[in-house]
């Protein structure tokens, strides 16, 4: 273990912001906008921005990404291969949100957001700053009907500017059962008749990896891809103002955690003499393995596959 800089007298040091700056290299795959600290005795460091958004900074959103998928891949961790959904709840249709006829450039009948039409901008606003707490009425209704569901999932904006769920689920209940009970609780509260249920197999890690990248993919997009809301303190729409994913508590491993061990993983790769790469240490689907590897014995020396490897050779 290595001894942390001090100051004089033996006080270590403490690094306040001073200012956000720019990638001395403008494609930099390592932060786009940095932060720059300042000690008092006048040393100067620079630091990840942390942006969660793709239109901020791109190389930290992808890690906020990577990050995102590994705890929705969390959930279905473990000996159980089945009682895993993919649930997809979308908006209500033209009765509920009307189109924007303004800016329509079509023929009566023939509005739809795959030709670029919109739902009328207040309407879609005030639906879509009341889907988060529709979803938590949702999720309430839903475990009263089939006992323990646990979630991780998130909003994606459709063209029309309208929010749909997408959520990887675990439930001790049949394919038949679960579809019903999502149908019926979804009609019961505002979402639309649009309702899509698919069973996921967890023993297939790349089926789970490829669901959990899909829902972390809509995580972090920024600019265009977020849908609007209505504040109706203010009578403003406003772009944003929704949490983007989240999961249930008991569904898999914490943020704090993968954040942990993701910090873990990268110091035992700089302690190998390895570059960090794009992703910084991000996790993969191997992490968890070496994360196990990190508490079972802690402070030890990790070599990746390919080190593994060429020593076997």
């Amino acid at each position: 273990m290595g001894v942390a800089p001090t100051l004089a007298g033996g006080a270590p040091h403490a690094h306040e912001f001073v200012y956000r700056g720019k990638a001395d290299d403008p494609g930099s795959d390592w932060c786009e906008r940095p932060n720059v600290l300042r000690c008092r005795c006048g040393e100067v460091k620079t630091a990840r921005c942390g942006a969660t958004r793709d239109d901020r900074c791109r190389p930290c959103a992808e890690v906020h990404r990577r990050d995102i998928a590994a705890v929705v891949r969390s959930g279905a961790a473990g000996d159980r291969p089945e009682g895993f959904f993919f649930v997809t709840l979308t908006g209500p249709g033209a009765d509920v949100l009307p189109w924007d006829r303004e800016a329509c450039g079509h023929r009566p009948g023939e509005c739809s957001g795959e030709i670029g039409c919109k739902v009328e901008r207040v309407a879609a606003g005030a639906w879509n700053a009341t889907a988060p707490q529709r979803w938590s009425w949702f999720m309430t209704a839903l475990r009263r009907e089939v006992g323990d569901v646990q979630f991780g999932g998130s909003w994606e904006g459709q063209k029309r500017g309208v929010l749909h769920r997408h959520s990887l689920m675990r439930s001790m209940v049949s394919l038949r059962k679960m579809e019903a009970a999502v149908r019926d609780c979804a009609a019961r509260y505002g979402f639309g008749v649009q309702v899509d249920v698919q069973s996921v197999t967890a023993s297939c890690a790349l089926e789970v990896a490829r669901r959990a990248g899909y829902i972390a993919s809509y995580a972090t997009k920024g600019g265009e891809n977020l849908c609007e809301t209505f504040c109706a303190a203010t009578g403003e729409v406003l772009r944003g103002g929704y949490r983007r994913w989240s999961a249930s508590r008991r569904w898999g491993s914490s943020m704090r955690a993968v954040k942990c061990r993701r910090q873990g993983w990268a110091m035992a790769r700089a302690s190998l003499g390895e570059a960090a790469g794009d992703g910084s240490g991000a996790l993969d689907l191997y992490a968890d393995f070496y994360a196990r590897l990190l508490l079972r014995f802690p402070g030890s020396v990790i070599v990746p596959p390919a080190a593994a490897a060429a020593v076997a050779m």
